[in-house]
C-alpha cells in the first residue's frame, strides 16, 4: 500500500479552491487530517461565507445560500424549488472565510530552500518570487512560488521574467497539475525547474520542512549557472560564496601592477586586467587601478587633505566601485563615504607598502 503523501490534501485543495478561499468548514472538510497542520497556513477574512457547498449540486440555486435569522441563528437552505438539499444550521466559525495565507506560505518556502528576501516586486499573489536562492556570490536563482488556483491561467513568459538576466527560474506550485503541461514543458525548454510542494515537503514534528537539502533540489540550476553561465559574467575575476563580504577581503599591493587578494584561507594574484582596469589600446593600467593604488598608499582611507586626493574626482570612485563589484560580485559598496571623518574608506583591507612606502599610488 502507498503511504500518504504529508499535505496531499492541502495542495490539491489549493488546485481546486478559487482563490484559495472558502468558508471553515469547506476546509475542515477537505483537509480531514491535513487540518491540524494546514490550518496553520490559513487566516480569517473578516467576512461570513454567503453560501455553502452541497453534497449533491445541482440546479440554478445551488450552491446553499446562509441565511441569518432575527435572533442570529445561521442556516444553509437550497434555492431549488423544490429543494434537493436539507437545510443545515451552522455556526459563525463554520462559515467564518479563511484564505490561504500566501506570505506565510512563502515564508516556509523561502526558508526550505535557504532563500534570502529579494529587493525586486514580490508579484501579483497568484505568483509571488519569495526570494532567491545564492550559489555564489553575484549568482542566485529566483524561487517563485505559483498558485493559480482553479480560474487562473499562468504562463511561462511570465514566468520567466522572475530571472535577473535570464537566469534559470525555480518554480514551485501546490502539485503537479497546477501547471498545465504545455507551460511546464516551455518552462523546462527555457532551462528552468518546477518542483511541486507534494513532492518535496514533509511534516516533522507539526513543522513543514523539505524532503531534500536545498542544494540538492535545486543541483540542476546550480550547475547551469556554476558552468554555463560565470564564463560569461562581464569581469568575474573570483567566484566567491555566497555569503561572501567585503570585509572578509584583503588587498596587497606586491608590485605597482601585481595585487594579491586574500578571502579566508586562499590567496590569489591578479593584474590590472583581471579587474578590467588595462587600456586595450595602450595596454597601460587605467585610472581606477591608480586610484586603486592611492588607497593602498593610504591604507584605504582617502581625504581631501590626503596626497593624491585632488586626482580622485566622484565618477572616478564610482567606476572603480563598479569594477570592484563586477570582479568580485558582491553587490554591497567596496567604497564607502564616512560622513563624521570626512573620507572616502574601503569595505576591504588594503596595503601598498611596497609602493615606495605607500606614497607613490597616484602614479599610473
Amino acid at each position: 500500500m502507498a503511504t500518504k503523501k504529508p499535505l496531499a490534501r492541502f495542495w490539491k485543495a489549493l488546485d481546486e479552491i478559487p482563490e484559495a478561499t472558502t468558508d471553515r468548514q469547506e476546509w475542515s472538510v477537505r483537509l480531514g487530517d491535513d487540518w491540524a497542520v494546514a490550518a496553520t497556513y490559513l487566516t480569517a477574512m473578516g467576512r461570513l461565507a454567503k453560501e455553502v457547498a452541497c453534497p449533491s449540486p445541482g440546479g440554478d440555486g445551488c450552491p446553499r445560500k446562509v441565511v441569518k435569522h432575527a435572533d442570529g441563528r445561521l442556516r444553509a437552505v437550497c434555492g431549488n424549488k423544490p429543494a434537493e438539499c436539507d437545510p443545515v444550521d451552522l455556526t459563525r466559525d463554520e462559515v467564518t472565510c479563511l484564505a490561504l495565507d500566501r506570505s506565510k506560505l512563502a515564508a516556509t518556502v523561502r526558508a526550505m530552500f535557504k532563500a534570502e528576501e529579494s529587493d525586486l516586486p514580490p508579484g501579483d499573489g497568484v505568483a509571488m518570487l519569495v526570494g532567491s536562492h545564492g550559489v555564489a556570490a553575484g549568482l542566485a536563482i529566483p524561487i517563485v512560488l505559483v498558485i493559480p488556483g482553479p480560474m487562473t491561467m499562468v504562463s511561462a513568459e511570465t514566468l520567466s521574467a522572475f530571472g535577473r538576466e535570464a537566469g534559470p527560474v525555480a518554480v514551485v506550485a501546490p502539485t503537479a497539475q497546477s501547471i498545465p503541461q504545455e507551460v511546464r514543458a516551455a518552462l523546462a525548454s527555457r532551462g528552468h525547474l518546477v518542483l511541486s510542494l507534494s513532492e518535496i515537503i514533509t511534516v516533522n514534528d507539526h513543522r513543514v520542512v523539505g524532503t531534500r537539502p536545498a542544494d540538492e533540489m535545486l543541483a540542476t540550476l546550480r550547475e547551469k549557472l556554476l558552468t554555463a553561465r560565470v564564463p560569461m559574467t562581464s569581469g568575474r575575476a573570483w567566484l566567491l560564496p555566497a555569503d561572501a563580504r567585503w570585509d572578509e577581503l584583503t588587498f596587497e599591493f606586491t608590485a605597482a601592477d601585481v595585487i594579491n587578494v586574500r578571502f579566508r584561507n586562499e590567496t590569489k594574484r591578479f593584474e590590472p586586467e583581471h579587474f578590467q582596469m588595462k587600456d586595450r589600446r595602450t595596454g597601460k593600467p587605467t585610472e581606477q587601478w591608480a586610484l586603486l593604488k592611492i588607497f593602498a598608499a593610504h591604507g584605504g582611507k582617502l581625504g581631501w587633505t590626503d596626497s593624491g586626493a585632488k586626482v580622485m574626482v566622484k565618477k572616478r570612485k564610482q567606476e572603480l566601485g563598479k569594477k570592484l563589484r563586477a570582479s568580485f560580485g558582491l553587490q554591497a559598496e567596496p567604497i564607502v563615504w564616512k560622513r563624521g571623518a570626512k573620507v572616502y574608506q574601503t569595505a576591504f583591507s588594503i596595503r601598498g607598502d611596497v609602493l615606495d612606502d605607500g606614497r607613490r599610488g597616484t602614479r599610473g
